[in-house]
């Protein structure tokens, strides 16, 4: 925010996306937090009925009688704001892509990352919020009384599915911009630094993965549901805050070159339309170049 406010480098797409993912987050972590007051990691047959009821609505871990269902788990809350989070992380990362690259080709790979993105994101959060009928059953099934009667859907299973395809996606988006700087003509000790610098999102990818694990841990075992979802709850926060930590990586870089480093010439425009609109004009390789120019180019505002 300092980066942006400072006029150091203009304000994109990248930047709103990460807005709203901040914004999501700030709801999210409170709500996993919370769910210690209500019993999380606590035996949970010794928590009285309003504890109970609170955690499986607001912490995100809801059980479904056999009766009911098979499932073991449901997701609400927690769940709706963590596929909203993934969701708006996602596309500003690669919003940053889009205005980083200039390459046509490229560009429209990225255009298609991101229609995948925006539907799987939907898809599950539709999933997500109508995953009982009627809706009051993730928090109210496990009463086994007359009010829960009704059918849920197995979202533990579609938890797994939709940690899987995330991790997918993450190994996707560190391909792509490594693909591009190994085609760049410069030195490779700048071209080893800018891989670096992308590869941290793999910190993202093993976040992703642990959890995942998780998932697929609970899935097969307990049926005391405070005690087995902590640990999903625990990796789902860190999942999401090194997200957005890795998305920031390029704008604290100029943060640190700038006020910390004191270098006017680390402003780095990582958002060069003007790259862009040069780069349309020259061939593929030359667009590749310039792009990689604009990662260390002054900003306009720099004297």
């Amino acid at each position: 925010m300092v980066v942006k406010f400072s006029r150091v480098s203009v304000w994109g797409a990248d930047d709103l996306m990460i807005v709203a993912t901040f914004c999501f987050l700030i709801a999210f972590v409170p709500l996993n937090a919370n769910a210690g007051k209500n019993g999380a990691g606590q035996d949970m047959w010794s928590l009285t009925v309003d504890q109970i009821t609170e955690y499986f609505k607001a912490s995100g871990c809801f059980p479904v009688h056999d009766a009911i269902s098979n499932t073991n788990q449901n997701f609400y809350i927690t769940q709706a704001l963590y596929y909203s989070t993934i969701a708006f992380l996602k596309a500003s990362i690669l919003f940053m892509y889009l205005r980083i690259f200039p390459g046509e080709r490229f560009r429209v790979v990225l255009w298609g990352t991101q229609a995948f993105n925006l539907a799987i994101g939907v898809t599950f959060l539709l999933l997500g919020i109508f995953q009982c009928r009627p809706i009051h059953l993730a928090w109210t099934a496990w009463r086994r009384d007359s009010e829960s009667l009704g059918t849920c859907m197995d979202v533990v299973i579609i938890a797994m599915v939709y940690s899987a395809i995330q991790v997918g996606l993450d190994i996707w988006m560190l391909i792509l911009p490594l693909a591009q700087i190994l085609g760049l003509n410069m030195k490779w000790s700048k071209k080893f630094g800018l891989m670096f610098m992308f590869s941290l999102g793999l910190f993202l990818t093993a976040a992703s993965t642990i959890r995942l694990k998780h998932l697929v841990d609970y899935h097969q075992g307990t049926h005391n549901f405070t005690v087995g979802s902590l640990q999903i709850a625990i990796w789902s926060d860190i999942e999401l805050c090194v997200g957005v930590f890795t998305a920031c990586i390029p704008t604290t870089r100029q943060f640190f070159r700038v006020f910390i480093f004191g270098r006017p010439d680390g402003s780095a425009s990582l958002h060069s339309e003007h790259i862009h609109a040069r780069s349309l004009e020259g061939s593929p390789k030359r667009s590749t170049r310039q792009a990689a120019e604009a990662v260390d180019e002054p900003s306009p505002h720099t004297p």
